[in-house]
């Protein structure tokens, strides 16, 4: 096989391996998401207009713990999910920057957080009356 096709189909692993990835995250920031968003919605009900500023202040900051925590942990859980293709034509998925740093998993789990978003928009609001 010649330098230039072992190159295209090594090309083509490592696009295929991004897009693997991105779903991996997708998928699992959707489901840790809707996870912490429920836990809290149990622990502090969801009537966040009639709470104060304070209070708001200490379910974010708890609403963000719980993400950096779930994040590490699932992380490293799926660094452990193997590559399909790693290994063929001398490909090493652990050299892909997005395996490593897996900084889409943590933007996606914040953006899916809508109850997050709707206290840190009434905290907003109470501050800026």
């Amino acid at each position: 096989m010649t330098d230039y096709k072992k190159e295209i189909i090594i090309r083509s692993i490592k696009i295929f391996d991004i897009v693997y990835l991105t779903i991996l995250y997708f998928i699992t920031a959707l489901i840790l998401a809707f996870s912490i968003d429920s836990f809290l919605i149990y622990l502090f009900g969801n009537e966040h207009e009639t709470k104060t500023k304070y209070i708001l202040i200490m379910e974010i900051l708890l609403q963000i713990i719980l993400t950096a925590i779930a994040f590490y942990i699932f992380k490293n859980l799926l660094e452990l999910i193997p590559f399909p293709f790693q290994c063929t034509y001398g490909y090493n998925h652990d050299k892909v920057p997005l395996y490593k740093n897996a900084s889409i998993l943590m933007t996606l789990l914040i953006l899916m957080q809508y109850e997050l978003h709707d206290k840190v928009n009434i905290i907003k609001n109470k501050f800026s009356q």
